[in-house]
């Protein structure tokens, strides 16, 4: 998708690719992803959505089940410049083999508010793995998260993000807490 423009209300089911089985997001201004829903999908970054090189793009009303990434990113791999949102979204059950079971995020600008994180596993960061930029994470659910390394539920790299009014329950790490930043 390389243009400004939006996907709504579709259903991505047993997607498999190797960058963003469902959505694949480049060089474009402004993108919104509405009311869409990702099922059993699995490819090497991005399970479901990988955004590179964006101005724009917002994530409103998503749902993320069963989605796996054998490398970053478990749902979304979001990089390389642009800023974006992603609120009213749910992750279940999805994992990365490496960074971020539900969101790898890297020197991208985004907020992301009202969401929803369930059984969710990675090596590091076991729901979002953050680094480069800023943003927020406000009023958040964690449940059921596993880092099987390290960086418990949210793992933040030189990222100056308010954490506010989220919840974290049962999450479990072989090293760190819930929340690790580390900023220099």
């Amino acid at each position: 998708m390389n243009h400004t423009g939006f996907i709504k209300n579709c259903i991505f089911i047993n997607c498999t690719v190797k960058y963003g089985s469902g959505i694949f997001c480049s060089q474009s201004s402004n993108t919104s992803i509405l009311d869409c829903n990702f099922l059993n999908s699995s490819t090497f970054q991005g399970g479901a959505i990988f955004v590179s090189s964006i101005n724009k793009i917002n994530i409103l009303n998503c749902t993320f089940i069963n989605i796996n990434s054998s490398d970053n990113g478990g749902a979304v791999y979001f990089c390389e410049r642009g800023n974006g949102s992603i609120i009213n979204c749910i992750f279940t059950n999805c994992s990365s083999k490496n960074c971020g079971g539900s969101l790898y995020l890297s020197r991208a600008y985004c907020d992301i508010i009202n969401c929803s994180f369930l059984n969710l596993n990675a090596f590091n960061g076991g729901a979002i793995f953050w680094f480069y930029n800023n943003g927020s994470i406000v009023n958040c659910t964690f449940t059921n998260i596993n880092a099987s390394y390290s960086y418990g539920a949210i793992y933040l790299l030189h990222v100056n993000s308010p954490i506010i009014n989220c919840t974290f329950i049962n999450v479990s790490s072989a090293d760190y807490g819930a929340v690790y930043g580390y900023y220099y």
